[in-house]
């Protein structure tokens, strides 16, 4: 038992990762001090043109987002995986995700349907989930 205290104590790669614990961690308190500014910046911006946001920055904070999670998940050893600049920056899938879920809703249109539907009713599909879905009146 004592050897293999030993031997994981004289460990190069327990060692390296401290180094790279201690510089992830100051990067953590630096992407996290951006993202203040970024929401200081949005909120500004919001203020000032009735609620429009800056959208490059919308971006930018969601990708930070994922590489503070990426740095989390290095630091808890979760994962191995080291986040940027050591490995690559977050890919703009969260962007994409982002925009499609922003997109503006279009109105609904004045024609109204000849079939009469009561209030939505969920139904059980699996334990713990539901699917709502609209059934129709009985004459």
């Amino acid at each position: 038992m004592a050897d293999d205290t030993r031997a994981n104590l004289t460990k190069g790669s327990t060692w390296t990762r401290l180094i790279y614990i201690i510089l992830f961690t100051i990067t953590f308190k630096m992407a996290g001090l951006i993202i203040g500014i970024i929401t200081l910046v949005q909120f500004v911006t919001a203020l000032i043109t009735g609620g429009t946001v800056n959208q490059r920055l919308q971006d930018f904070g969601g990708m930070l987002g994922l590489y503070l999670r990426q740095v989390v998940a290095y630091l808890t050893y979760t994962s191995d995986e080291k986040p940027f600049p050591i490995g690559p920056w977050p890919t703009d899938e969260f962007a994409t995700q982002s925009a499609q879920q922003s997109a503006p809703v279009p109105p609904k249109t004045g024609s109204k349907s000849s079939a009469k539907t009561s209030p939505a009713k969920s139904t059980p599909k699996k334990p713990g989930k539901s699917v709502t879905k609209t059934v129709p009146k009985k004459p």
